[in-house]
């Protein structure tokens, strides 16, 4: 499971919206039940114009067959930014993705607890970053994208999920970009879920946003449903 945590960190290389849109409750439809959680402060989701359909597009086709993009969220001034053509890629973004080993997408019939627990006695098997590298870049086979540098580390648990760092770099053409992302691998309502946040900017004050972001998405999930 853990390479998908990392195969759609590549697709996303202004004035903040009203507050409103901000604490927004988003409500998704995962293998058909609903979740509602809160977007984290700054963050917005992506409306239907075609430069933000593109982009959610885009991000799909590069997810590998064991991850389902099932939300995605932009740092509202760059999202804003990027719907007005001022910019052509943003820094700051957020997904949430269903995980399904081989591409069987389907509730896993235990708690959270086992869950987990079953993941951290398996953590030997977890395959090595060279291992990692070699399916990521399987991925991009079709794509003029590249990966180098890859640096992976699990951070441990909690009693709500198992965390990843990840950093690594995107070459595409003659453009390269490092991204840094943390990951949080949880179950929720019997749905193994992938919690992911991406900075693209390698700056420490951006870097240090990572956590508290994640952190806010998954207590909204865990607290709304």
């Amino acid at each position: 499971w853990f390479p998908s945590l990392l195969c759609a960190c590549f697709w996303m290389s202004g004035a903040l919206v009203p507050a409103i849109a901000q604490t927004k409750t988003e409500t998704i439809n995962v293998l058909g039940q609903q979740l509602r959680f809160t977007n984290p402060r700054g963050y917005c989701t992506p409306g239907n114009s075609e430069r933000e359909r593109d982009l959610m597009t885009r991000g799909e086709r590069l997810l590998g067959p064991s991850a389902r993009l099932v939300h995605v969220a932009i740092l509202c001034s760059e999202l804003e930014d990027y719907r007005s053509e001022r910019r052509e890629t943003v820094d700051h973004w957020l997904q949430i993705q269903l995980i399904g080993p081989g591409g069987d997408f389907k509730r896993v019939g235990m708690g959270r607890e086992a869950f987990l627990g079953s993941l951290v006695k398996a953590d030997s098997k977890r395959v090595n970053t060279e291992e990692i590298n070699r399916r990521l870049q399987r991925t991009l086979e079709n794509t003029d994208v590249s990966l180098s540098n890859i640096q992976v580390e699990d951070l441990g648990r909690d009693g709500n999920a198992i965390y990843f760092f990840s950093r690594m770099t995107i070459n595409q053409g003659d453009n390269s970009r490092p991204i840094t992302s943390l990951h949080g691998l949880t179950l929720l309502n019997s749905l193994p879920l992938t919690v992911n946040v991406y900075e693209g900017t390698s700056q420490i004050k951006s870097r240090d946003q990572l956590q508290p972001v994640l952190q806010q998405l998954l207590q909204s999930l865990l607290t709304k449903n």
